[in-house]
């Protein structure tokens, strides 16, 4: 077994990049509590270290490496307009910190990523809130200069 995460959340993002897992931002309890919290996994030491939080605490966002960034677009659930966050943000992992990227529209939570050579893809997910039947039917395509 490896070393528990320092705080427990779910929805939460994941990237591997380097030989590390970056965790970041999740629910801690429920949609009211999400959370900017950004958590790095070291394979070699088993162990766990802070980094610098999100900009915008969120949940059930996509994450994915591509190209030096790690990268958090989307999440759920922006209550003051009852919508999917637009929000992408990427941990620059040479500079240390965190930079926002230009939105591609509009946003989305529960997407899947993947990442095939210097380009992410990501597919659908939900538009509204929650179980919301607001479903998007979009495929949008990442490099490191955004979407």
């Amino acid at each position: 077994m490896a070393a528990p995460l320092p705080v427990a959340r779910d929805h939460l993002g994941i990237a591997v990049a380097d030989g590390r897992i970056h965790v970041f931002g999740g629910r801690i309890d429920g949609t009211e509590t999400n959370s900017a919290l950004h958590d790095i996994y070291d394979l070699a030491s088993d162990s766990w270290a802070s980094a610098p939080p999100l900009p915008t605490a969120r949940s059930g966002g996509t994450g994915f490496y591509v190209d030096g960034l790690v990268v958090y677009f989307g999440g759920e659930c922006r209550r003051d307009l009852m919508s999917a966050f637009d929000e992408t943000e990427a941990y620059d992992i040479a500079r240390g910190e965190w930079v926002s990227l230009p939105s591609p529209g509009h946003g989305a939570h529960g997407a899947p990523a993947v990442t095939i050579d210097d380009t992410a893809y990501i597919l659908g997910g939900r538009i509204g809130c929650g179980g919301s039947d607001e479903l998007s039917e979009n495929v949008y395509r990442f490099q490191r200069e955004g979407f």
